[in-house]
């Protein structure tokens, strides 16, 4: 086994909105050798928000199996990590030597370049994507202080403790190796249910929709929160991040569709532009209350997102119009 391995990661993924995006954009983009950009196109188009749920309650996908990324992982009790003659670190060496990343779940009052450590007990979510014998570290990413995405490193005495100092009493060591599936390949017909779901504020995939909301509802329901609770809590920059990573991939989809021919560009491109523009001053101004507490920049992110949703209605429903008797035009 080498001493030194470093897997193939993109350590500024275009989704970056929670650990888990950012985890499987940065394999995917690490690793493919294509152009992704017909697979970015069917990714993300609805969204969904639900009030019930403490830590996250909007996202940018609703329920995805990742095709594109393998899973193996390993169940492990306490009985079983206090009683076992091989080492953490050794499996993590050995996995990553075969090309697969470990993630899973850690105590952070354990990781240096955490904002935790030697604070207090907190799990979160890890990914590994290398390690280097020499200086006995595992190389990881993830958000540290200051909210910046980025690698770093971790002791492998650290990085053991970390599991084992978990308040569970099983662990799941998960990991995940890059598995293209048809190569990456555009998917029109789930591209327009998607967007139709997506305009019209429902889903067709089985979950359970109670206390859920669906698509350009959803992020009015989001709006309404930065509204009601900005004042008190401040705008939570992985909301205001995950509405301008929406928008960059619907501004992808849409340049993308009409650059080939699946539908006409009637001003969908320049809406689709103008629309992420405005995303991005949303996230600004999130940043920028946060810093000021200033109730004329909540009101103004606040309607910035009303006049964004205005605009999509207006817009996404004829381009999914023209996708539609483009795709008739071809049977």
């Amino acid at each position: 086994m080498e001493r030194k391995v470093i897997l193939p990661f993109e350590e500024s993924p275009y989704i970056k909105m929670y650990h888990y995006l950012a985890f499987r954009w940065g394999i995917i983009q690490g690793n493919a050798k294509e152009d992704i950009t017909p697979w970015m196109c069917n990714k993300h188009v609805n969204c969904t928000y639900n009030e019930k749920k403490p830590i996250i309650p909007f996202e940018i996908a609703i329920w995805d199996t990742w095709p594109d990324l393998h899973l193996q992982y390993l169940q492990i009790t306490r009985e079983f990590t206090e009683n076992m003659s091989w080492d953490l670190v050794d499996i993590w060496r050995r996995m990553i030597s075969l090309g697969c990343y470990p993630r899973g779940a850690y105590n952070e009052e354990h990781i240096p370049a955490k904002y935790p450590y030697k604070k207090f007990y907190h799990s979160h979510d890890y990914l590994l994507i290398g390690y280097d014998d020499d200086e006995r570290v595992f190389h990881s990413v993830g958000y540290l202080p200051g909210h910046e995405f980025k690698r770093f490193t971790i002791p492998y005495d650290n990085m053991r403790e970390s599991l084992l100092s978990l308040r569970v009493p099983v662990m799941y060591l998960e990991f995940l190796s890059y598995a293209p599936v048809n190569g990456l390949a555009l998917n029109i017909d789930t591209i327009m249910r998607d967007l139709s779901e997506y305009i019209n504020s429902t889903t067709s995939v089985t979950m359970s929709k109670e206390n859920i909301q669906f698509g350009m509802e959803a992020i009015r329901a989001l709006n309404g929160r930065f509204a009601r609770e900005g004042e008190n809590e401040g705008i939570d920059f992985r909301f205001t991040r995950g509405i301008m990573e929406h928008k960059f991939l619907m501004k992808t989809r849409v340049d993308y569709l009409t650059g080939n021919g699946y539908a006409e560009d009637a001003g969908f491109c320049d809406a689709a532009d103008l629309v992420y523009k405005m995303s991005e001053k949303i996230h600004m101004l999130g940043l920028k209350y946060n810093m000021t507490r200033r109730k004329s920049v909540l009101d103004s992110l606040t309607a910035a997102v009303d006049e964004m949703l205005k605009i999509e209605s207006e817009y996404l429903p004829k381009f999914l119009l023209s996708l539609e008797s483009g795709r008739r035009n071809d049977k």
